[in-house]
Formats: C-alpha cells, sequence, structure tokens
C-alpha cells in the first residue's frame, strides 16, 4: 500500500474541501456561526489526524527498519559487524529480546 499516495490524497481532499467552506459567512445567524465552529474544528481534527498518522507511520517504519537490521545480524552480518553491535549493546544485564518479553512483549 503506497501511503504517501494516501496522504497526499487525503491532504488534496482537505485542501478542497477548506476551498469550498472557506467563504465569508452568509449572514451572523446562530445555526452559520455554529456550522462554522464545527467546520472549523472538524479540519483542524482532520489536520491533527493525518499528522499523527504521518508520525506514526514513521515511527512504524523506523520499528520495522531495527528489526530487520536484527535479522539481517543473524544471516548476513559478518563477525566484525556483529562485534561492533554487540560492544555498544552491552549496557543492561539481559538481553533486548528477554526485557523486551519481560516488559510484556510478544515473544
Amino acid at each position: 500500500m503506497d501511503f504517501d499516495n494516501l496522504f497526499e490524497q487525503s491532504n488534496n481532499l482537505a485542501r478542497d474541501v477548506l476551498q469550498v467552506i472557506d467563504r465569508p459567512l452568509f449572514n451572523d445567524s446562530q445555526r452559520i456561526q455554529v456550522s462554522e465552529v464545527l467546520c472549523s474544528l472538524s479540519m483542524e481534527y482532520g489536520d491533527s489526524a493525518r499528522a499523527l498518522l504521518q508520525a506514526g507511520l514513521v515511527i512504524h517504519r523506523a520499528q520495522f527498519g531495527a528489526v530487520v537490521r536484527a535479522i539481517w545480524t543473524l544471516y548476513a552480518g559478518t563477525d566484525c559487524q556483529l562485534a561492533k553491535l554487540d560492544a555498544g549493546h552491552r549496557t543492561g544485564s539481559k538481553e533486548p529480546a528477554q526485557r523486551h518479553r519481560d516488559a510484556g512483549g510478544a515473544d
């Protein structure tokens, strides 16, 4: 799934909707004022949701990349590369996977 394209389409739709609702108010009736506030809140919520989703995907991609690198060390990393990684990760008393399991993570 092409998330970048989906986010671009979502941003384009939000921009198009904003062009429809970002107009001078017809009058100052309560109905129109409430509608304006609700439209504004909805658009702000949409902007925030898209930003959080994009950030979440970035975080998810980074976590996925870390797992891929971990698997790479098992199957493709040289002994020298493994030694460098091992030296940088000997700060705790438990192995990282064990700490993850102890914290309630999946096996």
